[in-house]
């Protein structure tokens, strides 16, 4: 490449970032979408944002957000989540973060005061441990610590109610109910049920072929679970939660997959090959090739939203899993620079997008 070249390209690169950025966006009225408004929090969105009726919690590198509806930050703290990847979680009146550290912080949502922190601890003071997974459910926080255990906090007090040690396994995938707390183990492959109030074991259920389990997610009566078994073939196993006899199974064909999820009674796998699968008949309605990098969003009765491969927004026919439309964003060159896996997210009946700093809310239902 001659000298003149890399002048040209460093000329457009300079016209992208301070001259072109109408050239590289469509006219909004020319999109089958709106953009209803757009916000820069002038630092990378590292988090999935956070839904709670007419607001949404937003992380970056340094901070936590608030925003309303109207796209307006009605408070901000200044906390470092950059190492973490877990997004924050909101119950009742309580928004759950988690720092660089591993500590965990309860929010009051309303106004953003502390209400409470948890940090491990060693002979030195504070540890630093990687939290992989936090959820919530009734009056307990259930914390996944990354080859440790997992830990039950009170969630208006922020006190320690049980530990259960997890030998072998360097992050057990979990899900919560009313009767349960179901994780996976490693050393032994067995899937473990506790109790959720107490932490004491209920039963261990072994799995002979499962290799990797990718996602575990408790629906209704039924345990889902995505794995990868020892002939290097992905499967789909449901059982029942009560009596863990099997009770659905199917083979996928993927090299990876993202996630797990059900949505109005439908059950969809996400990657880089996509299922949309009944899950009473066991029948594939349909499989795709479109490379997602984030678990997509319902965004109504017909579309999914989701990012691809070069994290840029694509929309996708919920009924035929087939492509309808790439959004106009992100742009060139970030998209290259940096592979935006933050997910876009449900917000009253539209769909917030997050893409680097910025975060828009798009109307996808025209």
């Amino acid at each position: 490449m001659n000298y003149k070249k890399i002048v040209l390209i460093l000329l457009f690169l300079i016209l992208v970032f301070f001259v072109g950025k109408n050239l590289l966006y469509k006219d909004a009225n020319s999109e089958p979408y709106h953009e209803i408004w757009r916000i820069n929090l002038k630092e990378i969105i590292t988090k999935n944002p956070v839904v709670d009726g007419e607001f949404v919690y937003v992380q970056t590198f340094t901070q936590l957000f608030k925003i309303n509806k109207d796209g307006n930050v009605v408070w901000k703290q200044e906390i470092k989540t950059n190492r973490s990847f877990v997004s924050p979680v909101v119950s009742q009146n309580l928004l759950i973060v988690v720092d660089n550290i591993g500590a965990i912080y309860a929010f009051d949502k309303n106004n953003g005061s502390l209400i409470w922190r948890h940090a491990e601890k060693n002979f030195t003071g504070e540890s630093t441990v990687t939290v992989d997974q936090v959820s919530v459910f009734g009056d307990s926080v259930y914390v996944v610590y990354f080859s440790l255990n997992i830990k039950a906090f009170d969630l208006k007090t922020g006190s320690e109610k049980w530990l259960i040690s997890v030998p072998g396994r360097s992050s057990p995938d979990m899900d919560v109910n009313e009767d349960y707390i179901v994780f996976d183990t490693y050393n032994d492959d067995a899937i473990n049920f506790h109790d959720p109030k107490t932490g004491e074991f209920i039963k261990k259920e072994p799995y002979e072929e499962k290799y990797v389990v990718r996602d575990l997610i408790v629906n209704e009566d039924s345990l889902l679970i995505l794995f990868k078994d020892y002939s290097n073939n992905w499967k789909l196993t449901a059982y029942d939660l009560n009596t863990y006899e099997e009770t659905f199974n199917k083979y996928l064909e993927s090299d990876q997959f993202k996630c797990l999820t059900t949505h109005n009674g439908e059950l969809y796998v996400f990657g880089e090959s996509s299922y949309k699968i009944n899950f009473e008949t066991n029948e594939i309605l349909w499989k795709n090739e479109i490379v997602l990098e984030t678990c997509p969003v319902f965004v109504n009765e017909k579309i999914l939203l989701s990012k691809n491969d070069f994290g840029r927004g694509v929309i996708i026919d919920r009924r035929t899993g087939k492509l309808i439309e790439k959004l106009s964003y992100p742009v060139f060159p970030l998209n290259f620079l940096i592979i935006d896996k933050v997910n876009a997210v449900k917000f009253q009946e539209n769909v917030l997008f997050p893409y680097h700093s910025k975060l828009v809310l798009l109307d996808l239902n025209n």
